[in-house]
C-alpha cells in the first residue's frame, strides 16, 4: 500500500567506467602574482580521465544527469613493494596515504561533469568513496560508478 505523498526510491545505472592508471587527487590552486593556475598534475589526469569517460558514455547516450544521483568511487593504487609478502593478503587493502580520497573523488566529479555525465556536482546527493591498495597482481586504477535516481509516486 503506498501512502499518498511518499515517493520510492530506486537507483538506475548511468555510468560505469574504469581509469587505468594511478589515482591522482585534486591540486590546490596555485596563486601568482597575476593569475590563479591549477596544477599540471591534476590538469592532465582530468583530461585523461574525460577521455575515458566520453568512451565509456557513448554507449549510454543521454543528456546529462540533472537529477539526484549517487557517484562511487574506488581509487586503487599500485601495492608498495613492502606490502607485497606472505603476510599480506593478495586482495585489495585499505590505504591510508596520499592523494587523500576526499581529493580524489573531487577531481572524479570535476571530470564528470567536464565530460558532460553530470549536469553539475550538486546533484550528487550520495556519494562515496575508497581508498585501496591493488590486488598482488592487479593494476591502479580508479572505478567509478554513477547511478540516477528513479522513483514512484
Amino acid at each position: 500500500m503506498k501512502q499518498k505523498g511518499v515517493m520510492v526510491v530506486g537507483w538506475e545505472l548511468a555510468l560505469s567506467a574504469t581509469i587505468p592508471g594511478e589515482p591522482v587527487g585534486k591540486g590546490r590552486p596555485r596563486v601568482c602574482k597575476t593569475h590563479v593556475f591549477t596544477p599540471a598534475k591534476t590538469r592532465d589526469w582530468a583530461a585523461y580521465a574525460v577521455g575515458i569517460i566520453l568512451a565509456e558514455a557513448e554507449h549510454n547516450q543521454g543528456p546529462p544527469i540533472d537529477s539526484p544521483c549517487r557517484v562511487v568511487i574506488r581509487a586503487i593504487a599500485s601495492r608498495p613493494k613492502n606490502k607485497r609478502g606472505k603476510q599480506w593478503p593478495d586482495t585489495l587493502m585499505h590505504r591510508t596515504s596520499r592523494p587523500d580520497g576526499d581529493n580524489v573523488e573531487k577531481a572524479v566529479l570535476d571530470a564528470l561533469v567536464t565530460a558532460g555525465v553530470l549536469a553539475d556536482d550538486r546533484y550528487v546527493c550520495r556519494c562515496s568513496w575508497a581508498s585501496l591498495y591493488a590486488e598482488t597482481t592487479g593494476a591502479a586504477r580508479v572505478e567509478v560508478s554513477v547511478w540516477k535516481e528513479r522513483g514512484e509516486r
